[in-house]
């Protein structure tokens, strides 16, 4: 007996849905793995990012320190600068 799923304007079997999943999320994984994702970004392009007026507020509480510093160039962790940002702010 073959499995099926049910969703709400279709029935389709379970070894469809998979082969379509997999048609869906492969171009996407060959591109995560091709060029992965930045584990540091420079000031400028945090500012960029996440914008420059909570890079500057987070900088001045001390809530972001850089992770490196060499002449000319800050650098700071896209996975605090995520946390910072998905933080609730209570500056108001």
């Amino acid at each position: 007996m073959e499995q099926r799923i049910v969703f709400e304007d279709k029935n389709v079997s379970y070894k469809t849905f998979l082969e379509d999943l997999a048609t869906f999320l492969a171009p996407k994984i060959a591109l995560l793995i091709k060029s992965p994702p930045k584990k540091y970004y420079s000031e400028r392009e945090s500012m960029r990012v996440f914008g420059s007026g909570n890079v500057r507020r987070w900088i001045k509480e001390g809530k972001l320190k850089p992770f490196s510093k060499r002449k000319g160039k800050t650098e700071y962790k896209v996975s605090d600068l995520q946390e910072l940002h998905r933080r609730e702010q209570d500056y108001f």
